[in-house]
């Protein structure tokens, strides 16, 4: 053997007991795949551990948390009772001390007023009418003279109750003063037989007559003390008197589902509610906004642990009067589902795996691949952006989501961030079959005003609300399927964020839903973005005129006006003023009914920029009153002009009249020819160089001036002015002596004889009136010498006496 085969030795000549022994491969592989599950495990288990120390930790906050709950003391039902029942106290301290200083700055004595009126003799002076227009009262009357009206004048001064106390005008009449006093007749009745009294007649049944319901309705007084309401039964009640409020209650069940609502409201009459339910309070004005129905409803759910009573507040943001009906209705409704999410289980410890002792390395056949059978999942058949409810996903602008109402009750919520001035829209479109959407907009938790739609248009069941933010912020869209509308997987509509203008008016949007505007309020509008047109909506009476007219019209603006009442069409116009190269626009109409009326603004220039501006305003429009409406003058031919008159201009609507005055004869003298009412005009006649003899003026006041917007009828009107020129008479003597012989003491006219008596052979006495004043009696006498006297009577006049009453500042501080 060589040496280097002496240590080398030939393990296969072994027998086969002493050979080192093979591990098989199965072994083999087990051995790597235990370790390899180890390496995977210890992982697993360190991430168990961590999730179980911070359970422990959170179980322990929960602990602690609930400790203090526990420990605050939860108000009783009763407590919560009060403490509603005092914020409401305090809301009707606040209105009343509100309504209180509002009649305050309107309130006149009349009592005091009526009896300074009143003050006067009713044999020497009649009132034969009073006209009042706001705080101006204007009196025509007879009196016996001239005197007696200073006399009158001056004690309406000395009651301290009038700024102004002014005579406008004093004429001469000729019909003498007669006041009216009526004497009864003294009548005596002589029986010529004795009567006797016939039977009692006891009638079987009382006859009671039928009341016409005049006045508040039957539950008032319910300002501050609500009335009882029954579940499912509705009560009438109207808004009268002025400011009047109403309330109702009832017992809320906890956890019960209730809606208030107002219905079949009358004309002009626009409701607001309140509900203050165990410290919860929910309101509302409009229940349908931008339909024309102002009726307003709530829902809500108590949320209390116990039975509490409901208060219902019901307010009018329209007008007031005995004929503005409405009917209040509280029912219990079946609750809408909400989807609740799924809680997810808590991950428990996962046990660390028992250590496996290492087989017997014996050879086993490698046994048989058997595939594992993975379970199918469940497909989850709702829209990718659930659940969405209690977390609202966002939505970008320009961005489209496709959302379906699945499961049942599904409600989708959006959230997206807004800027200040900018005109966002939200939309749904292609709604599939059984799908009507309707989209709610919150902004800071609250919806915004106008922020609510249910159908975009009366064809489509799409929804498309429109809003301009007043502050930068968050908002939340929230979409539901309406009522009766259907669920499910095939329920798809889908949902846009569009941003359409960034510089719009502060009143956008307002198409198709009309902004409303105050009367006599200036709103400024920009006709902006592309294809703006605006609307505007306002309160208006049967009976009344109103006026809308455009303004301030910027370059490129050419406004045209539209006004409709409930689908009538009461007025239009481009051009007010055409020819002038002014092209804002009027209309001025008398409302045939109670109602709400829309005015459509449109650019017929269509120009459309952020800086093609106008204004529009609304006013009731002006009623021009004139008095008097006659003007009689005397005058002396050839003698000095009689003294002017006043003839009164006032507008008893609203607006401004802007007024003109014409005359059409050269002998008439107006002062001012123009003014804004209330105003007065004075009239005077020249007669210089006219004969004797009777004139026939007039005098033409058109207050149908372009700016005042005055509607025809009321703001025209003329003045006849009559004008008597007598001859010349003698001047009047008071005594005057014939020398004997003389046949005659006045010459031929300058006397009127009216009456003669013989008294004695030696005197005659006659009565007659001279030209130019009165001469009462006449003395003849046959011998000696002749003498006449002239006893002056009292000239009956006709008069018109301005007065304006103080405002209520002025009063309080008169002593």
């Amino acid at each position: 053997m060589s040496p280097d085969t002496a240590d080398f030795i030939d393990i296969n000549v072994l027998p086969e007991q002493y050979r080192p022994r093979k591990l098989p491969r199965s072994a083999i592989i087990l051995s790597v795949v235990a370790v390899v599950l180890i390496l995977l495990l210890l992982p697993l288990y360190f991430v168990s551990a961590r999730m179980g120390e911070d359970v422990a930790n959170l179980e322990a906050e929960l602990y602690a948390v609930q400790a203090e709950l526990s420990a605050i003391e939860t108000p009783t039902p009763e407590v919560v009772q009060l403490m509603s029942a005092l914020e409401e106290v305090q809301g009707q301290t606040e209105e009343l001390q509100e309504a209180y200083s509002v009649i305050a700055a309107e309130h006149v004595d009349w009592l005091a007023v009526m009896a300074a009126i009143s003050n006067y003799d009713p044999n020497q002076l009649v009132l034969d009418s009073i006209t009042q227009a706001d705080r101006q009262i204007i009196l025509n009357g007879r009196a016996i003279s001239k005197p007696v009206v200073d006399a009158y004048a001056a004690s309406l001064k000395a009651s301290d109750l009038f700024s102004r106390v002014e005579v406008q005008s004093i004429t001469s009449i000729e019909t003498p003063f007669a006041p009216v006093t009526p004497t009864p007749p003294e009548v005596t009745i002589t029986p010529t037989m004795e009567i006797t009294p016939p039977e009692t007649i006891t009638p079987t049944a009382p006859i009671t007559p039928t009341a016409t319901p005049v006045g508040p309705d039957k539950y008032e007084v319910d300002d501050f003390q609500p009335k009882d309401i029954i579940l499912g039964q509705t009560q009438l009640h109207n808004f009268y008197p002025v400011y009047d409020v109403d309330r109702v209650k009832f017992l809320a069940k906890a956890g019960r589902y209730y809606r208030v609502y107002t219905s079949d409201l009358a004309p002009a009459a626009d409701t607001f509610l309140e509900v203050s339910v165990g410290g919860d309070r929910y309101e509302n004005d409009d229940c349908y906004p931008g339909t024309g129905n102002l009726s307003s409803c709530v829902e809500f759910q108590v949320r209390t642990g116990a039975d509490v009573e409901a208060s219902v507040k019901i307010t009018n943001r329209g007008q007031f009067g005995p004929e503005m009906w409405y009917q209040i209705t509280v029912e219990e409704i079946a609750p809408t589902p909400t989807p609740i999410p799924t809680d997810t289980p808590i991950p428990t410890d996962t046990p660390i795996p028992t250590p496996t002792p290492l087989p017997t390395f014996t050879p086993t056949p490698i046994p048989t691949h058997t595939p594992t059978i993975t379970p199918t999942p469940t497909p989850d058949l709702r829209d990718p952006y659930e659940p969405d409810y209690d977390v609202p996903k966002p939505i970008g602008v320009a961005e489209i989501q496709t959302h379906s109402f699945y499961p049942d009750g599904d409600v989708d919520k959006v959230t997206f961030g807004v800027k200040s001035g900018r005109l966002y829209a939200v939309n749904t479109f292609n709604l599939a079959p059984g799908v009507d959407t309707k989209i709610v907009v919150e902004l800071s938790g609250e919806v915004c005003p106008d922020c609510q739609n249910d159908d975009a248009s009366d064809q489509f069941l799409e929804s498309e609300v429109r809003f301009v933010p007043t502050i930068d912020g968050v908002a939340v869209a929230t979409i539901s399927n309406v009522k009766n509308s259907q669920y499910g997987p095939d329920k798809t509509y889908d949902l846009t964020l569009n941003l359409l203008s960034s510089l719009v008016d502060d009143y956008e949007p307002d198409d198709p839903f009309a902004k409303p505007i105050a009367m006599e309020g200036t709103q400024e509008h920009n006709f902006y973005p592309q294809d703006d047109r605006d609307l505007v909506k306002f309160m208006v009476k049967e009976g009344r005129h109103y006026a809308v007219h455009t303004s301030n019209l910027s370059l490129g603006v050419d406004t045209s006006l539209k006004v409709v009442l409930e689908d009538q069409l009461v007025g239009e116009n481009d051009d007010y003023a055409p020819g002038t190269g002014n092209f804002a626009s009027a209309v001025c109409f008398q409302s045939p009914r109670d109602g709400t009326a829309v005015a459509t603004i449109t650019n017929l220039q269509q120009q459309y920029a952020v800086d093609k501006t106008y204004e529009i305003n609304v006013n009731e429009a002006p009623v021009m009153q004139v008095s008097p409406l006659n003007l009689n003058f005397t005058a002396v031919e050839g003698g000095a002009n009689p003294p002017a008159q006043q003839v009164n201009v006032i507008n008893k609507g609203g607006g401004i009249v802007n007024w003109v005055a014409t005359k059409d004869a050269s002998w008439l003298s107006i002062s001012p020819s123009l003014g804004v009412a209330p105003s007065t005009i004075s009239v005077g006649v020249d007669i210089t160089g006219l004969p004797a003899g009777s004139y026939i003026g007039y005098i033409d006041i058109d207050g149908r001036h372009p700016r005042s917007l005055c509607c025809a009828e009321p703001c025209f009107a003329t003045v006849r002015v009559n004008l008597l020129v007598i001859p010349p008479t003698p001047t009047p003597v008071s005594s005057y002596l014939r020398p004997p012989g003389m046949a005659s003491f006045a010459r031929p006219g300058s006397l009127r004889p009216g009456s003669g008596q013989a008294l004695d052979p030696g005197q005659q006495r006659g009565f007659g009136k001279a030209l130019g004043g009165a001469l009462d009696s006449l003395s003849l006498s046959a011998g000696g010498s002749r003498r006449a006297s002239g006893l002056q009577s009292p000239e009956p006049v006709e008069f018109v006496i301005l007065l304006e009453l103080k405002a209520p500042a002025e009063a309080s501080a008169a002593p």
